[in-house]
């Protein structure tokens, strides 16, 4: 009886598929040299890919393969080239490259070893260097997990502008069928391959798992009765390797790598009944969805089919429901003509509940202004309480909206009321945020309110909101003559009819990054009698 093929506890020499990343590698590296980037979740096939990628390239390509950090690069460049010398990294590499008759390939396999080393940003800055210098003679390929996407998109990244990542995915049912019935040198049931790959959604590490347990199961049958086929032990590994191994261990480590921003991407995928399109990723999703897609992806929990984005891996949703079943949310403000008003901006969700949220608060507060104003009959806007009392009375409307994480002062704030502002954090997704600003109108440290609005925020927030508190009958129109100087927008709207908060809309320009949305609250509050 032959050996078990399957290895579900290391690197197995069973490899299907990946033809199409494997070549496109292949190509860019040797036609020009490269710095290529390749995400996947552990188990999804890296390794693997590397070692196939250095088969290919033997004849033309020094590779230098390492599984480690910092240390261990350097000590393998020194055993391939005992000449090379790591306190003169790129000097000494950089001759040893022009050297040798061959390109030269660096692999960094488990690239996070590397990143969570002080020096390992100034390694990955040497190579960069080389690749820059070095004519297309020297690449890179570096295989790592989600932290992998800071290497390509902070603006401090040494790779930044020089590498295009690839999302390495689960094996499609053809390749699942594949690894299933070729190594076995057998035919398996369609209805049997369909099971497998809607459980583990053609994950390898998984496949080779249950693979590994029904051969085992298979081989032992045979041995009493050669009539046994492959299929009766197939659903009962399912089973097994589920309970023993994937719900305990594996399905805990992917939610936690999927991070805030990837759970709330799977769970509207789980909630949608079709696959979303990509046309609604940005409306369904929030703002700057592609990197959670491809999180999601790369861990092997989601799919980008010919119809759109859709969850993959029964076993994997069944258990994120079972375990982290979603909580009833609040209801969300009620008001259809704003809601109709901004269905007609691409926004995100947690855009949406700001807003919403901020007109609900602003109506109230103009309604029943006592929590804002004094108990004397001050004139005008000395009868206001301090844009403190202002932001106060926000943060505790803002609280009760569970869409928010945190809605927080600014760290001055504390200490100052010239710095009277709040910031707010999506539940699903805390790297997502915004900043409110909140003015008494023409106060004598009055500023331009736009422009410190748009200030305060940073290159990742796509909106801000101004909030400005008037006891005076101001216009709209005094409003924006006063709060716009060195903040003239791109474009502005007013609010539609039957929209009462926000009454203005305004997009700006910004010099370190995109444009960025402007929501403007008056709240013009009841004269004293």
């Amino acid at each position: 009886m032959v050996e078990n093929p399957y290895r579900g506890d290391r690197l197995s020499k069973v490899f299907v598929g990946r033809d199409a990343i494997l070549s496109e590698l292949e190509g860019t590296i040797t036609r020009r040299g490269a710095i290529c980037p390749v995400m996947g979740g552990r188990g999804i096939g890296k390794s693997a890919i590397s070692r196939k990628l250095e088969e290919r390239l033997a004849d033309r390509v020094v590779v230098v393969r390492v599984e480690g950090g910092v240390d261990d690069v350097q000590r393998s460049l020194e055993r391939r080239w005992p000449e090379f010398r790591a306190a003169d990294f790129v000097v000494s590499l950089e001759a040893i490259v022009r050297a040798e008759s061959k390109q030269v390939l660096l692999v960094l396999d488990e690239v996070e070893r590397i990143l969570t080393d002080p020096r390992g940003i100034g390694l990955l800055d040497n190579l960069r260097k080389l690749f820059d210098d070095t004519d297309g003679r020297f690449s890179v390929v570096v295989l790592g997990g989600t932290e992998l996407r800071s290497l390509l998109r902070d603006s401090a990244s040494p790779f930044l502008g020089k590498a295009k990542m690839r999302v390495l995915t689960g094996l499609s049912r053809d390749e699942t069928a594949q690894l299933v019935c070729a190594p076995l040198a057998a035919t398996v049931e369609d209805e049997v391959i369909e099971a497998l790959w809607a459980e583990t959604a053609g994950h390898p590490r998984v496949l080779q798992h249950v693979m590994e347990h029904a051969v085992d199961q298979w081989q032992d049958a045979l041995r009493v009765d050669p009539s046994r086929v492959i299929e009766e032990y197939v659903r009962d590994a399912l089973v097994e390797v589920r309970r023993k191994w994937l719900e305990p261990e594996l399905y805990r480590q992917w939610w936690q790598n999927l991070r805030e921003g990837g759970q709330r991407t799977y769970r509207l995928l789980l909630r949608a009944l079709d696959p979303l399109p990509k046309r609604e990723w940005t409306q369904q999703l929030g703002d700057d969805p592609v990197p959670w897609v491809e999180v999601l992806e790369s861990t092997g929990v989601a799919i980008r089919g010919a119809s759109g984005l859709l969850p993959r891996g029964s076993g994997f949703s069944d258990w994120v429901r079972e375990n982290y079943p979603e909580r009833a949310p609040s209801a969300a403000p009620d008001d259809p003509a704003l809601a109709t008003w901004l269905g007609t901006r691409s926004l995100g969700t947690f855009e949406r509940d700001v807003v919403m949220s901020l007109a609900r608060w602003a109506r109230r507060s103009v309604e029943f202004p006592g929590l804002v104003l004094k108990d004397s009959a001050e004139s005008g806007n000395k009868g206001i309480l301090s844009e403190h009392a202002v932001r106060l009375s926000a943060l505790m409307a803002l609280t009760q909206h569970d869409a928010f994480a945190t809605v927080e002062a600014e760290a001055l704030s504390a200490h100052s009321e010239k710095r009277s502002d709040l910031k707010l954090r999506a539940r699903d997704a805390s790297d997502t945020r915004a900043c409110l600003e909140f003015k008494i109108y023409q106060r004598n440290d009055y500023k331009t309110v736009v422009r410190q609005a748009i200030g305060y925020a940073i290159p990742s927030d796509t909106f801000t909101a101004v909030i400005t508190v008037d006891r005076t009958s101001k216009t709209l129109a005094d409003y924006v003559a006063n709060c716009f100087e060195d903040a003239k927008p791109l474009r502005s709207q007013e609010a539609p009819p039957g929209v009462e908060q926000p009454m203005l809309l305004t997009e700006h320009a910004r010099s370190n990054a995109g444009s960025i949305r402007v929501w403007h609250f008056l709240l013009r509050l009841p004269t004293a009698t």
